[in-house]
């Protein structure tokens, strides 16, 4: 799958977790771990989750905003390294955000002065999304 991604609009995170490898990727990667944590903010209840995680694999998350509303998103795993690597297209249905945009998560074992027990690196990039300007 091809996605025509505009490289101007990148997104990089980088954060610490304490936990091991393969219990991030389980949080990126089981249903019933991503409808737990996967909603922008506390107005979400529990999100509705689907995945098949293998490269040509579909995934879909529905938020159910406390006012009832929905919003929903899917996309294509494009790329499945278990535990090191997810890559996947993202799109947001009923046009809330037209286009798609290719999201990569990238799991190692931190690799800090002193060292942490169990920790793991997440690095994101998200390239392609419309946001909007962020004045920090």
């Amino acid at each position: 799958m091809e996605i025509a991604i505009d490289e101007k609009t990148r997104l990089q995170v980088r954060r610490v977790y304490q936990a091991p490898v393969a219990a991030v990727y389980a949080a990126w990667t089981d249903p019933d771990q991503v409808k737990h944590w996967m909603g922008p903010s506390d107005d979400f209840g529990e999100a509705e989750v689907t995945s098949d995680v293998r490269v040509g694999g579909r995934y879909r998350v529905r938020f159910r905003m406390l006012d009832g509303s929905e919003h929903e998103s899917s996309g294509e795993y494009l790329e499945v390294v278990k535990p090191a690597r997810l890559a996947m297209s993202w799109r947001w249905e009923a046009g809330e955000d037209p286009g798609e945009s290719l999201v990569e998560i990238d799991l190692e074992v931190t690799k800090l002065d002193p060292p942490c027990q169990g920790s793991t690196l997440l690095g994101s990039v998200s390239l392609g999304h419309s946001v909007p300007s962020l004045d920090y």
